[in-house]
Order: C-alpha cells, then sequence, then structure tokens
C-alpha cells in the first residue's frame, strides 16, 4: 500500500518510507478505507517454481514477494534440538 504516491524514490521505497505490506486483502482494504494509505495493489502470489528459478540465479525478488504461510517457528530453526 502506498501513501503520497508523488515523490517516491527508490531510497524511500528500500525504506518502507509510505510503502507498507498487508498479509491479507481484507488487511489492505480496511487501511485504504480507513484512510491509513491512498492505494493498494493486490498482486497474485509468485509460484513457488519461479521461486526456485531465481534463486538458484544472482538475482533477488522484491521485498514481501516470497511471503508464504504457515511459517516454519523460528525457534525450531535457528535454535539447536536436543
Amino acid at each position: 500500500m502506498l501513501k503520497g504516491l508523488a515523490g517516491m524514490s527508490d531510497g524511500d521505497i528500500d525504506e518502507r518510507k509510505g510503502l507498507e505490506y498487508a498479509k491479507s486483502i481484507p488487511d489492505a482494504l480496511a487501511q485504504v478505507e480507513n484512510g491509513d494509505y491512498d492505494v493498494a495493489f493486490i498482486q497474485r502470489p509468485v509460484p513457488v517454481e519461479q521461486v526456485k528459478a531465481i534463486a538458484e540465479t544472482a538475482a533477488n525478488m522484491p521485498p514481501k514477494s516470497t511471503y508464504f504461510f504457515p511459517k516454519v517457528m523460528t525457534g525450531m530453526v535457528f535454535n539447536p534440538v536436543g
């Protein structure tokens, strides 16, 4: 979602100034309806095959384009088990 469309630089986008990501369509629409943001862009999810193909290259994907649910509990991934 964007707030104040005019004059956003690449740095603003990188630092998420005036830019936010919603986890669901209802959340995005509610934030626009409440006036928190000016517009919401609803996009289809990136297919897993495309994520895999890009991961095999040196390319980077845009922020939040690889949002998946449900998430693996980070404690299981980053902490030793046993």
